[in-house]
């Protein structure tokens, strides 16, 4: 049976209707995580660690692609962004954000970004996040032109924040404090709205968001909708709350389905239904012109995946990396097991140059040298590796100590910077340094900069696996 026909399972036509069409998604007594391009041009969704895409006009399944080799991607793991075209995705798992390409590749950011990702904006920019002395920086980073630029601060570094649903404007909510910040213009605003406690819901076309509070009892107390552009505040009472929006034309509710709104644009409403809210295993999407909400325009299903197409999606992954898997050997066998307690000395440390392996520059594109420290763990054939990179330029020497995690195929995982030491004109500007623990598959990084001015930064990094 080949790949295509395990998708495609069934072909409806449906009275009212456009193209409808059975998907595949394992799906059970919890929701799917659901999400819409910006562009509109396609629905993706996440569950059991199983990712489904469908194109937006006609509802055909364009792929589906299985995690279940990715330790890092749970079972709770949601789709927290999305590019423009729906072609780079953004899956929060266990507290980290980690960014994969439409056919399920990471997409590791390198040293060029060592900021971890919360979005997109609607130009296809990747929005990160890094915490400082002073609270937290939010970034722009153009990833054609390799260009970081920070566009906002704020105090708090336990805030709450989500890009608007068509990736025009990011809103932060500062402990009860709410900023919206609007791409296009550059305009920050900050309204007299006291949301403590609450969350920020994206599904709202442009110019509007929907932020929602809980009481005490952790029962919803209101709903505000705002708008970042004209300023315009409303509210609306629990009791109404299956209006989901005052944006919402089409008000599609059914007193004895569970309606979920997975998104309301300008044009359209795209709206997730089912019979019984405990029982998902079969569940339709619906897709509304707002100018004529007599009938959908596009209405498909998804249902219970078979075990067989499971099967094959892990054969494919399987045959697809086989090759890398000496080049990820070769690369590994090069890392001694770290200590459990471990202290950089920049004077004395040394390591194995590994820049020119196979392995070494699939993980590495931009590095002038590559030395491998020590391993730090093994999780499923691969594991995390403490490396030390080296760059030049024209005036600077730049030694660069992090973390990379690698599967067993030698794929990207995740990087992330631990400290820098920095020579310019020949004299050393900042001196790097950290202590590492390891306990098991978990470490804690205690690490500092100290700069030749007295300034000295400090940073704790904690991880395990993947």
């Amino acid at each position: 049976m080949t790949m295509k026909k395990l998708y495609i399972l069934l072909l409806f036509s449906f009275l009212n209707a456009g193209a409808q069409q059975f998907g595949v998604l394992p799906v059970d007594s919890r929701k799917p995580s659901l999400k819409v391009s910006y562009d509109e041009s396609r629905l993706i969704g996440l569950h059991n660690r199983t990712l489904a895409i469908w194109d937006g006009v006609t509802g055909e399944l364009i792929k589906q692609i299985s995690f279940a080799d990715k330790n890092y991607i749970n079972d709770n793991a949601y789709i927290y962004s999305a590019s423009p075209d729906g072609r780079e995705i953004a899956i929060s798992s266990d507290r980290s954000v980690y960014l994969f390409d439409d056919e399920g590749n990471y997409k590791g950011f390198g040293e060029d970004f060592p900021f971890p990702i919360v979005g997109f904006d609607y130009k296809g920019n990747y929005i990160g996040s890094k915490s400082d002395d002073k609270g937290t920086i939010f970034i722009s980073f153009d990833p054609k032109t390799r260009k970081a630029t920070s566009f906002l601060h704020v105090e708090s570094k336990d805030c709450f924040y989500k890009l608007s649903a068509d990736g025009k404007a990011f809103v932060i909510n500062e402990q009860g404090k709410l900023t919206t910040y609007y791409f296009p213009t550059g305009k920050v605003s900050e309204p007299k709205i006291k949301i403590s406690d609450g969350w920020i819901i994206d599904q709202q076309p442009e110019g509007w968001i929907m932020l929602g509070q809980k009481n005490k009892k952790g029962e919803s107390s209101k709903y505000v909708f705002y708008n970042y552009i004209t300023g315009q505040i409303e509210e609306q009472k629990p009791e109404d709350s299956y209006l989901t929006s005052i944006t919402d034309i089409c008000k599609r509710v059914w007193f004895h389905d569970y309606v979920t709104t997975i998104r309301i644009s300008d044009r359209y409403q795209w709206y997730a239904k089912t019979e019984n809210y405990n029982n998902l295993k079969c569940m339709e999407f619906e897709k509304y012109d707002r100018k004529d909400c007599s009938k959908p325009i596009l209405s498909f299903f998804l249902q219970q995946n078979p075990n067989e197409a499971i099967k094959q999606i892990q054969a494919d992954t399987e045959a697809k990396y086989a090759s890398q898997i000496p080049e990820f050997r070769e690369f590994e066998i090069n890392f001694q097991q770290l200590p459990s307690s471990y202290t950089l000395d920049y004077n004395t440390v040394q390591g194995r140059d590994i820049t020119n392996l196979a392995g070494t520059r699939r993980l590495f594109r931009t590095a002038t040298s590559v030395s491998a420290i020590g391993r730090i763990n093994n999780c499923d054939g691969g594991g995390t590796f403490l490396v030390l990179l080296r760059r030049n330029t024209a005036s600077s020497e730049i030694s660069t100590f992090a973390i990379i995690k690698a599967d067993k195929y030698g794929n990207d995982k995740g990087y992330q910077i631990i400290t820098q030491t920095q020579k310019d004109m020949g004299n050393v500007s900042i001196i790097g340094g950290f202590t590492l623990t390891i306990n098991g598959n978990f470490y804690t990084f205690n690490a500092t900069k100290k700069h030749t001015n007295g300034h000295v930064e400090t940073e704790t990094i904690t991880g395990s696996c993947f």
